[in-house]
């Protein structure tokens, strides 16, 4: 009976198939539906996370109104990105990796085109040096962010690479792109958002529900728009919102103008001005 059992025991127990020194991740995120799921909900979270850091410093009133805006950009880039990696999905190599960056011409040719209307002496080969170059090397950064997420290792080294994108981003900003045009620093948060979201991506490789997804993407598209409506209300709100806001006032702007409806930051009877454009002195 023993040696029955212990031969039963040993057929029921799996076999675990030793690897290499660098062990790989296994990922619960098996299916399509799954990294589109988190993909959306990892931007979304992560923009409304960078809001929040910015409420710390323009305090709850404005946070209000700026948080949900942020997580709207974030939702918009998640559903971006996340239709750019099913269409990727198709394809390989390079030519995925190509597919999957496309997203970045819509945040580098218009603030390429912005500097080549600015005049500054390089403007002109701005626009080609976008799209021949900024293009391929996002493309690249895919691929090699690709294949360093199938290990521990290599996972840990992205997330650290992607957290010193995130400072570099915001030296570059505050230090070199004073005086640029207005579209050049939209485009510069725009980055920081993207950048912020694949880092959490890469944290977290498991499984994630499709519709715990679209709670957090129904959550930032009701509250980002009532934001937009109905934001910003008082005056004394958008005094401190256009005399501390950074990375808030861009993203203000930009949905504004895509919108084409009032601005959020005007101030109104007794503030005496609407507040200067994203990069202009505050």
């Amino acid at each position: 009976m023993t040696g029955a059992r212990e031969r039963v025991t040993t057929t029921l127990r799996p076999r675990v198939k030793r690897g290499t020194a660098t062990q790989r991740v296994s990922s619960p995120m098996a299916s399509g539906t799954a990294r589109t799921a988190w993909t959306v909900a990892a931007h979304t979270l992560a923009a409304a996370g960078l809001g929040g850091l910015e409420a710390v410093r323009l305090g709850a009133p404005v946070a209000r109104t700026t948080v949900p805006v942020f997580a709207l950009t974030g939702l918009v880039i998640g559903v971006v990105l996340a239709v750019a990696a099913r269409l990727a999905a198709g394809s390989s190599g390079w030519r995925a990796a190509l597919v999957a960056a496309a997203p970045s011409l819509g945040v580098t040719l218009p603030a390429a085109w912005a500097v080549a209307g600015s005049g500054l002496p390089v403007a002109s080969v701005v626009p080609w040096l976008a799209a021949g170059a900024l293009w391929p090397a996002t493309a690249a950064m895919v691929a090699l962010g690709r294949r360093l997420t199938g290990d521990r290792m290599g996972q840990s080294i992205a997330i650290v690479a992607l957290a010193g994108s995130l400072g570099g981003v915001v030296w570059l900003e505050r230090q070199l792109l004073g005086g640029a045009p207005p579209l050049v620093h939209v485009a510069a948060t725009l980055t920081l958002l993207a950048l912020a979201g694949a880092a959490l991506r890469v944290a977290y490789r498991g499984g994630f529900a499709g519709w715990l997804a679209a709670v957090i993407a129904a959550l930032a598209l009701g509250t980002g728009s009532a934001a937009l409506g109905y934001g910003l209300r008082t005056r004394l709100e958008r005094q401190r919102f256009v005399v501390l806001g950074e990375h808030a006032r861009e993203l203000v702007w930009l949905w504004r103008e895509v919108l084409a409806v009032p601005r959020l930051d005007h101030c109104g009877d007794g503030c005496g001005e609407s507040g200067p454009a994203p990069g202009e002195p505050r």
